[in-house]
């Protein structure tokens, strides 16, 4: 969480706030450092921006003694960097990096985040889930009340694909209609805006349904 006010009664107002935060940040030290998992942490300005076309990077210089200058972009996630040091030493690896996305700023999106990274090799997608949940539980309480719904976190996550997901929230044929938003549109019965890609409306129905 970032305290932008310069106010000192605004940001006291804020103190439980920075304190559960430093709390949850020492908590998810403590889950992967148990695991065996080291902490790393990567460049934020790099030559090179993210991979990722739908995302918009800060952009900035850097300026050498001898006055030249080259591009530098603030990155939006770890992820490259990370890989990098993985695939070097075969270490499990996690990282609470400060990135940057232009664009972006809303009630759930900030131009500025902590984001949570983490990989483990060799691992399968049934171990990792495990892993998720046990880190789900070890951050937050037993019982958790989201508006109107109470989400008890003792019971056993529900685990499904992409497909059965959309199948089941949307009424559509997630990979039926793949590359087709007018197909994937017309299954969830919305209407379509112009020159939508079937990336964005995914990524629409994604974030309108399951978004935290």
């Amino acid at each position: 969480m970032t305290v932008l006010s310069a106010d000192p009664g605004r940001i006291a107002e804020r103190l439980p706030l920075l304190e559960r935060r430093a709390q949850m940040v020492r908590s998810v030290r403590t889950f992967f450092e148990e695991r065996g998992y080291l902490e790393v942490e990567t460049p934020f300005a790099v030559p090179v921006p993210g991979e990722e076309v739908h995302l918009r990077c800060f952009r900035t210089e850097l300026e050498r003694p001898d006055g030249s200058r080259e591009a530098r972009f603030l990155h939006t996630s770890p992820e490259f960097a990370m890989k990098r040091i993985v695939a070097a030493t075969g270490r499990p690896v996690f990282q609470m990096a400060r990135v940057w996305r232009n664009g972006e700023a809303s009630n759930t999106h900030a131009p500025e985040f902590t984001m949570l990274e983490w990989y483990r090799p060799g691992a399968d997608l049934s171990s990792l889930m495990d892993e998720t949940e046990a880190f789900l539980r070890a951050l937050l309480p037993p019982v958790v009340h989201r508006g109107m719904d109470v989400i008890d976190l003792s019971l056993p996550f529900e685990r499904l694909t992409m497909q059965a997901a959309f199948a089941r929230y949307v009424g559509a044929d997630l990979l039926g209609t793949a590359g087709n938003a007018e197909a994937l549109a017309r299954q969830a019965h919305v209407g379509l805006r112009n020159g939508e890609s079937w990336e964005t409306c995914f990524s629409g129905f994604f974030w309108s349904v399951w978004s935290p």
